[in-house]
């Protein structure tokens, strides 16, 4: 469902990809990963504004 509507909402599936890893990842999973992932989808939606 999330994918769905981030895709809907023009997130990137590897935003996805990301979270998912890291939580797979658990208990040595990296928030980094989690951030890096927030990070992309902010990025894609200061570009849109920008267009």
């Amino acid at each position: 469902m999330l994918r769905r509507i981030g895709a809907e909402e023009g997130v990137a599936p590897e935003a996805f990809d990301r979270v998912e890893a890291s939580a797979d990842g658990l208990p040595s999973g990296r928030i980094e990963d989690i951030v890096e992932a927030f990070q992309t989808v902010s990025a894609r939606i200061a570009a849109t504004k920008n267009e």
